[in-house]
């Protein structure tokens, strides 16, 4: 199999997706630091703030593939609260 077509895991291509949302969050902080006009700095404030939720978004979706064993789908569980590693044991 030619290697352009080679099966990577998921999480490989999740993580490289968050690296680019990383480098837009970048790229809108420095827009907004060099900024001079007032509506273009609300514009630049409201992006930038809707890339946090982005952020935060895809960050949590990310540590919810990590967890396993858990009976239902997590998504339903609502937002995730503690991002740490740790045993549950009944």
């Amino acid at each position: 199999m030619p290697k352009a077509f080679r099966l990577l895991p998921l999480a490989t291509y999740l993580l490289k997706s968050v690296q680019c949302l990383t480098k837009y969050h970048l790229l809108l902080k420095d827009l907004l630091r060099f900024s001079d006009s007032a509506s273009c700095t609300k514009e630049l404030q409201k992006s930038l703030d809707g890339m946090h939720f982005v952020l935060k978004y895809a960050n949590h979706s990310t540590h919810q593939m990590g967890v396993t064993g858990f009976p239902t789908d997590l998504v339903e569980q609502g937002e995730l609260l503690l991002q740490n590693s740790f045993q549950v044991s009944l």
